[in-house]
């Protein structure tokens, strides 16, 4: 499930935007090495220049209309199409490079009762600055919170560092909802043997969900792999070890979901086997209690016949003193000696 999003209109010109009537908060950070400023902009004519020296980070929360997206344009020289992009939510992870900057585009994944649900990270980069568009208010606090504190290389590392920590942050992002749908697995595992078609449901609902986060992890490994490749951005190749740490993390992550996929599948085929099973006993029982019956209502139909008893060959067994304490007997024996035979087969 995709964050609700204006459709394209068929023949609609590339790159045409249209205006959003949602609240967009600009929250900008400046750093270098040594200093660090922040603030938020209170409207899309009061963006910055880009610093010669510095890094600008705009943390943008929400999908801008079409005057913020033609500023940011204008201010910084983004591609028209990747704007458009930005507002089309639902993207499938992506890299695209253009001539002085590129455009990523990675998947936020929640899983809800009604299944897997997405939310768009698009990201900016070129020389000395960072643009990040998204819904999640809080997405990127450990990042500006490594930023304040002033440790590590991230203040020293650039714009191309400070990209690699936004998306390896986005990919670990993932590592807890693993754990979560790992432990819900559990739960399911302890109720396979219910034969309730509910927990078919159930098994079958985390399995889809997982195959949905798969299919959007193995792009966002696509997306890693290729920054990690490319030489067209300033500084990743400086960056390298640690851009092979976050493709690691994004392996890692899609290696899990694919685990936790088959994991799901085997206890949905346990589940149905199981039912499989119990139903096949059932109808054993059914097929011996069937059998049994069937000698005895043939010889209860046959008494049961209503012909002239006064002739001695109609039912001559009528007549006689202990018939009825014999037919019980012959039907004993005959139970008997069926249920002897099953039990000799092995079919009980």
């Amino acid at each position: 499930m995709w964050a609700k999003t204006d459709a394209i209109k068929p023949g609609q010109r590339p790159g045409m935007l249209f205006e959003q009537h949602s609240r967009v908060r600009i929250l900008w950070t400046r750093y270098d090495g040594e200093t660090l400023e922040q603030g938020e902009l209170q409207d899309f004519s009061e963006l910055p220049a880009i610093p010669e020296q510095h890094c600008l980070w705009l943390d943008i929360l929400g999908v801008p209309g079409t005057r913020g997206l033609d500023a940011l344009g204008a201010a910084y020289g983004l591609h028209r199409l990747a704007l458009e992009d930005v507002q089309h939510q639902g993207q499938k992870p992506k890299l695209e490079q253009f001539d002085d900057h590129a455009f990523a585009v990675l998947q936020i994944p929640t899983v809800e009762d009604a299944g897997a649900r997405f939310e768009q990270l698009s990201l900016f980069i070129r020389p000395h600055l960072v643009i990040s568009l998204h819904d999640r208010g809080d997405l990127f606090d450990p990042v500006r919170r490594r930023l304040e504190a002033g440790r590590g290389v991230i203040r020293a590392g650039g714009a191309d560092y400070l990209l690699y920590a936004l998306m390896d942050l986005t990919v670990d992002l993932g590592f807890p909802l693993i754990s979560s749908i790992t432990e819900h697995l559990y739960e399911l595992e302890e109720r396979v043997e219910e034969a309730h078609a509910d927990l078919s449901r159930d098994i079958y609902s985390v399995r889809r969900q997982l195959s949905a986060l798969l299919r959007q992890a193995q792009r966002q490994q696509e997306v890693v792999r290729e920054l990690l490749d490319s030489d067209q951005i300033d500084g990743i190749a400086d960056q390298h070890v640690f851009w092979r740490d976050c493709l690691d993390h994004a392996d890692r992550y899609a290696e899990g979901l694919a685990f936790l996929r088959e994991s799901a599948a085997d206890l949905l085929n346990t589940h149905l086997a199981l039912i499989s099973h119990r139903m096949n006993d059932v109808m054993k029982v059914l097929t011996v209690m069937s059998t049994v019956f069937v000698p005895l209502s043939f010889l209860v139909g046959l008494y049961g016949m209503n012909f002239n008893t006064d002739s001695p060959y109609n039912l001559p067994e009528l007549g006689w003193k202990f018939g009825y304490l014999f037919v019980w007997g012959v039907m004993v024996s005959v139970v008997a000696g069926v249920l002897i035979f099953f039990r000799r087969k092995r079919w009980i």
